[in-house]
């Protein structure tokens, strides 16, 4: 089994198509495409928190996308996940669902793991994270930089019943 960048495409076209703009041809020019998820997710959140813009163009529910985390033969089926649902639609399922269908879909595409990192006071990410069998696995001490501050994150996993 070989996972390739075409995984993470079809993830990041998912997101075009739902309409945050990035020309589909643009995918098949990315070279490095963790650092182009990150500037993606970026973009998508200044987005949905920008009031300037017309509502039509804040009005989503949410994304959710993935980046395999090496390159590596060895890691080819672990993957670094991205949550992020809009304040207005929190609490209504949303993300059950967005993460519902990413579970599904990156194990049909032979992903063992899935991980991630949170704010260790947003329970409600948390929650959701175990929900779908994340567990903790540490604490990363000063990995983040918010407004100039460090921050601590959790660790989260899931390990694949299904890809084995």
């Amino acid at each position: 089994m070989s996972l390739s960048f075409n995984f993470v495409t079809v993830i990041c076209a998912g997101l075009i198509e739902a309409g945050f703009g990035y020309p589909s041809s643009l995918l098949d020019r990315i070279k490095h495409p963790v650092m182009w998820i990150g500037a993606l997710l970026d973009r998508l959140e200044r987005q949905l928190n920008d009031p300037s813009l017309p509502e039509a163009e804040r009005r989503r529910n949410g994304w959710i996308a993935l980046a395999l985390v090496s390159a590596r033969g060895c890691y080819e089926g672990v993957a670094e996940i991205s949550v992020y649902v809009t304040a207005e639609a929190r609490g209504r399922g949303v993300g059950s669902e967005l993460l519902a269908t990413l579970v599904e879909s990156a194990e049909r595409g032979g992903l063992w793991t899935l991980q991630t990192s949170v704010f260790p006071e947003n329970a409600a990410s948390l929650a959701l994270l175990r929900r779908f069998g994340f567990r903790v696995v540490g604490t990363r001490e000063r990995i983040a930089r918010l407004h100039g501050v460090w921050r601590d994150t959790v660790l989260v996993e899931r390990r694949s019943e299904v890809v084995t």
